[in-house]
């Protein structure tokens, strides 16, 4: 496979002298750049018999940097066809420029449910973060240091309810017993907040009103688990 973007196509004859004289490249200069890299003569590289030639391509910075820079493969796709991790690839890579380029990244930011929590993601080369919404919201409302060792409580027991006036930081202790306590209105079993028997009435409105908005369980519905669990 061969590039023809060079402004100089005639001045290495054949793949062998144009591997040689990238590796030159590499070796001589402590700060290849960008510019070094896609300026250079690739039209008689051919990567393809450079892969089969090398011992270990994946650690060739020349291979890399052709992969990278002029077949436009990102980490993870360089390491999907050399067959490695994008983390150990992404070592190998340390002597070679990666940026700053943003289209030589890929990065997507959401929102999905999962056991009951709200959850905020970032995913940047293949690389996910992500933080639960309840606590990103006590960070906007209390400041990181504030909420830095304590749980985020739900005031009406509902883990998706995350409304400001309905969250509380607390110790984890105090979160502990409160949940588990018998006077309690809310507990938490298998993970999932339950109403006790006979809530208070503004606490029951207050479930009504958020499960209708989002169109989830009604209070029936969450009292009849909480019935057929036994509570």
């Amino acid at each position: 496979m061969t590039n023809h973007n060079s402004a100089d196509s005639d001045k290495y004859s054949n793949h062998q002298q144009a591997t040689e004289a990238a590796k030159r490249l590499f070796k001589h200069n402590d700060e290849v750049s960008i510019e070094d890299i896609k300026e250079f003569d690739w039209s008689q590289f051919d990567v393809d018999k450079a892969l089969s030639e090398a011992e270990n391509p994946h650690r060739e910075p020349v291979i890399l940097a052709y992969l990278y820079w002029i077949e436009d493969l990102t980490q993870r796709e360089i390491a999907d066809r050399l067959g490695y991790s994008r983390g150990y690839i992404g070592q190998n890579m340390a002597e070679i420029p990666t940026g700053p380029d943003p289209t030589k990244h890929r990065a997507s930011a959401g929102y999905y449910v999962n056991e009951d929590r709200g959850k905020v993601y970032s995913c940047y080369d293949g690389q996910s973060e992500f933080a639960s919404e309840h606590r990103l919201l006590a960070v906007a409302e209390h400041g990181i240091e504030a909420v830095k060792g304590k749980v985020v409580h739900h005031e009406n027991g509902h883990p998706l309810d995350n409304r400001a006036e309905n969250i509380a930081l607390m110790k984890k202790k105090e979160h502990d017993d409160l949940h588990n306590s018998d006077d309690s209105e809310f507990v938490i079993r298998n993970g999932e907040a339950k109403l006790v028997e006979n809530p208070d009435a503004d606490a029951r409105r207050a479930v009504e009103e958020w499960w209708s908005d989002v169109g989830e369980l009604s209070v029936e519905d969450v009292e009849a688990d909480v019935g057929r669990q036994g509570a």
